[in-house]
């Protein structure tokens, strides 16, 4: 079976080379980098996000489903930290004015983790900086960063309405027609995995400094997607039986959450690097030779 062997030889080679790049590229001290960032920015990252929401759906519904949405895609004690941040965050804005300083407060704050990204993914490609002075760089850079914030603030509204929707018609039809709810849980789950992998393609185009072709980031989005789950299941089956929440006592989630960031962030970056991998193999940064690319 000459075809299966060359399919089995290339995707061998494949996985040897986006682990060695992976290893490379220092990815290690990236997640780190990333999970520091993420750890200060995702309470202001998820209130810019939630703000959006609120003026849509209402506050309380926004906040509600924006908690049982991380619930299912984050371990519980992640989820347990975020929404303590958005009770503190929400429960200080709400009912006042929000001061101008306070709204460019939180917009450096969220964009921080976007930039740290964008550096992270330009070194995986081996780019560099866009030209320009050091402000002008730095301001185009927050700008992208606030971008991306804006544009998961719009996902997160898609979502909850969307679910809103969803809940509406059950309701509806429940008094016509039995609804199994597990089919409902089914819909819900199925809106939120497809979240995930959207937003990673969309990340892996369109945040480095490259052109990246649409059918090169859909491989490593995911394979990045299927890690984040299969993770995310054994990161619960330990947390069951560890003693870090015991150990550490009131900071035992802040740790559990930086453990699970620096793990998803590992993840993250492996997926860029299978894109890269991909794009220079078979996708559009192949490079146009009679010759067959080297083995790693």
């Amino acid at each position: 079976m000459p075809v299966i062997n060359t399919l089995h030889k290339e995707v061998w080679l494949a996985i040897k080379e986006t682990a060695k790049a992976w290893i490379n590229d220092n990815a290690f001290r990236m997640a780190a980098a990333l999970a520091y960032y993420t750890t200060f920015s995702i309470g202001p990252a998820l209130l810019i996000g939630l703000w959006i929401a609120a003026a849509i759906v209402g506050g309380d519904a926004a906040k509600t489903e924006l908690i049982s949405k991380l619930e299912k895609m984050v371990t519980p004690d992640s989820a347990s930290y975020i929404s303590t941040l958005l009770d503190s965050f929400w429960g200080e804005l709400r009912g006042r004015r929000v001061p101008y300083v306070g709204v460019a407060a939180a917009v450096v704050a969220a964009t921080a983790v976007f930039a740290e990204l964008q550096s992270s993914l330009n070194s995986i490609w081996g780019v560099k900086h866009k030209g320009g002075s050091g402000l002008l760089r730095a301001l185009y850079e927050r700008a992208v960063s606030f971008v991306f914030v804006v544009g998961i603030g719009v996902l997160l509204v898609f979502s909850i309405v969307l679910t809103t929707v969803l809940g509406a018609v059950n309701a509806f039809f429940s008094g016509l027609v039995h609804v199994p709810p597990h089919l409902v849980h089914g819909l819900n789950l199925l809106i939120i995995f497809a979240m995930v992998p959207a937003l990673l393609a969309v990340t892996y185009k369109l945040v480095p400094y490259t052109r990246v072709e649409w059918k090169d980031v859909w491989l490593g989005s995911a394979v990045a997607s299927i890690l984040f789950v299969i993770g995310k299941k054994l990161f619960g089956m330990y947390l069951n039986w560890s003693i870090m929440l015991s150990v550490y006592g009131a900071a035992g989630s802040l740790i559990i959450f930086i453990v699970w960031v620096y793990y998803s962030a590992q993840v993250f970056f492996l997926g860029a690097e299978l894109t890269k991998v991909y794009a220079r193999r078979y996708g559009s940064k192949r490079k146009t030779t009679e010759e067959p690319l080297e083995p790693v």
